[in-house]
């Protein structure tokens, strides 16, 4: 491929491509292919004192996809929906786990799909000026509907951000409380008062939306990674607690 590469090369003339436009279809291409393989390159004019210069990169990368915004809250929400109507009313506390792989997915993203997308709300002045009045929550959160709370059924969710077993007693993850809940979620059990030692890091945060529609944080509770031995047994080869 170098030798096909560099033959190709010598038969051009940089300086007949040095007014062309800026894609690469404005320059002259050759197509590669070998062993199910087939590679496009289009050769772009370096400048006069570019040329024969070490230490220039001569090769490049144009992507062939487009950029676009990251919104991880639809899938949190796609995953809510279909897990939060699996079982009906349980008359009990329900609390749903979403596992995330994505590695843009934080609060900023869980508190979309929960309490509705961030939007700035613009107003105008007498004079006909704009200007910003506040940030606001649409109501198409999976809880948050504007007028009302929805899915009381669910009363929290339980956030786990790219859960690695290697990683599974430091990571730390978020339960998320319903503010307006059929069933409240029970306080998480102190284990450090239960076996005397102090847990090494707190696994998860508890957070709830409040009356003013800030979203705040409990503060940590236990370590599930500092259970006591009592509290987990082995079934078949595998601990669960």
């Amino acid at each position: 491929m170098r030798s096909t590469l560099e033959k190709w090369l010598r038969e051009l003339n940089p300086d007949a491509y040095r007014d062309r436009g800026n894609g690469r279809r404005d320059f002259p291409g050759m197509p590669y292919e070998a062993d199910g393989w087939r590679i496009q390159f289009n050769a772009l004019p370096k400048s006069p004192e570019a040329r024969r210069k070490e230490g220039v990169r001569p090769l490049g990368i144009i992507s062939g996809g487009r950029a676009f915004w990251v919104q991880d809250e639809e899938g949190i929400k796609n995953a809510l929906n279909d897990k939060g109507s699996a079982y009906g009313s349980l008359g009990a506390p329900y609390v749903v786990a979403v596992a995330s792989s994505s590695i843009t997915t934080d609060d900023y993203d869980v508190k979309n799909a929960l309490y509705g997308t961030e939007a700035l709300l613009i107003g105008t002045g007498p004079g006909g000026e704009i200007h910003s009045d506040a940030l606001i929550r649409n109501p198409d959160g999976y809880w948050h509907k504007g007028d009302h709370w929805d899915h009381r059924h669910v009363s929290a969710v339980l956030v786990v951000k790219q859960l690695h077993p290697a990683f599974v007693g430091t990571q730390q993850h978020t339960i998320w409380e319903h503010p307006a809940p059929e069933w409240s979620v029970p306080p998480a059990p102190d284990v450090a008062a239960i076996d005397g030692r102090r847990p090494r890091r707190s696994a998860f945060r508890r957070s709830c939306a409040h009356a003013d529609g800030v979203v705040r944080p409990y503060g940590p509770v236990a370590d599930r990674g500092a259970l006591p031995e009592r509290w987990v047994r082995p079934i078949n080869g595998v601990t669960r607690s």
